[in-house]
């Protein structure tokens, strides 16, 4: 009995390290509103940008507190048509893979990259975890 408990209670820890790092993950953008909202508009959006959206992404553009990596992310949202504009393609690929990019900034490149007329579900996945990190 002691040590099914025990097995238990292993289980539990590790599956908690593993959650906590997944989390983790996506904490470097945590006090971050602008990542926060992109991701919250790309969870909600089905085809494209609500003009309410367009001026929240139109703000964050034109503050000159938003980093030119948010920057990118945000006219890439602002242009998504049922999918990404292909001239963004390049730009997203290389926030993907450079280093300086946080973990929250490549998943919303990845989750614009792969945008077909929403959101697809590990990309939701990933979008909530960077707005669950609060």
């Amino acid at each position: 009995m002691k040590i099914n408990t025990f097995i238990k209670i292993i289980v539990v820890c590790l599956l908690s390290i593993q959650f906590q790092s997944e989390v983790d993950a996506h904490s470097d953008h945590a006090k971050n509103i602008n990542v926060k909202a992109m991701s919250q508009i790309l969870l909600k959006m089905n085809h494209f940008p609500s003009d309410s959206n367009k001026k929240e992404l139109e703000k964050m553009i034109e503050d000159s507190g938003t980093t030119e990596n948010e920057k990118i992310i945000a006219n890439a949202i602002l242009k998504i048509n049922h999918a990404k504009d292909a001239n963004d393609e390049e730009a997203l690929n290389t926030l993907i893979g450079a280093s300086d990019s946080s973990k929250a900034i490549k998943s919303l490149a990845t989750s614009i990259l792969s945008f077909n007329h929403t959101v697809n579900s590990s990309d939701k996945r990933n979008l909530e975890m960077i707005i669950f990190k609060g």
